[in-house]
């Protein structure tokens, strides 16, 4: 079995990018031969299908987490969050996913990986008032997570901030202690 830090150091595997080229036609880029075009109305289905998703597989981890810390205190004052799609970012601004303030988390299910460029967008979502989480996935493929991790430095006293890629069942472990943390430092 993988410990955390196995899967932090383990280079993920690159899923193969869709093929491009140009058409010829002001020499924009065109899908090859055989591969499906997507609109913009699918595109934003999609990614609203994949939004739908991350609820899905992160609300139970919350709730249990929230039963968990508090138990019979639930309700009132310390009510479990609900994660909910950001109806408003096309017009505000703003990451994907809202319910928890500390994280800023962003989704992405495209066959083309822009890892980086989605990266640069969620950190500068997050506005440095929330810890940047993105989740990514191509079709038939399990979402892979990238978050900073404080790494600590045996002997130095001190952590360092790291971009780290983890799979999705890394993440939700990270996302449970890290929950954990957050609502005993609130109590």
């Amino acid at each position: 079995m993988k410990t955390f830090i196995d899967c932090i150091l383990q280079k993920p595997k690159q899923p193969k990018n869709v093929p491009w080229k140009s058409n010829g036609k002001n020499g924009k880029a065109d899908h090859d031969e055989g591969e499906n075009k997507m609109g913009g109305s699918m595109s934003r289905s999609k990614g609203q299908r994949a939004e739908r998703e991350v609820i899905k597989l992160l609300q139970p981890v919350v709730n249990e987490v929230w039963q968990q810390v508090f138990g019979d205190k639930v309700g009132g004052e310390w009510e479990i969050p609900k994660l909910q799609r950001n109806t408003l970012q096309s017009d505000e601004g703003g990451f994907d996913i809202v319910g928890l303030q500390w994280m800023a988390l962003e989704v992405k299910h495209q066959e083309k990986l822009q890892v980086e460029k989605w990266w640069e967008q969620t950190v500068r979502q997050a506005k440095g008032k929330a810890e940047p989480i993105l989740m990514y996935k191509q079709n038939n493929v399990k979402f892979r997570v990238r978050v900073w991790v404080p790494i600590w430095v045996h002997g130095y006293g001190e952590h360092i901030n790291e971009v780290v890629e983890m799979s999705l069942e890394s993440f939700i472990r990270y996302l449970r202690k890290r929950l954990e943390s957050e609502l005993r430092r609130s109590i």
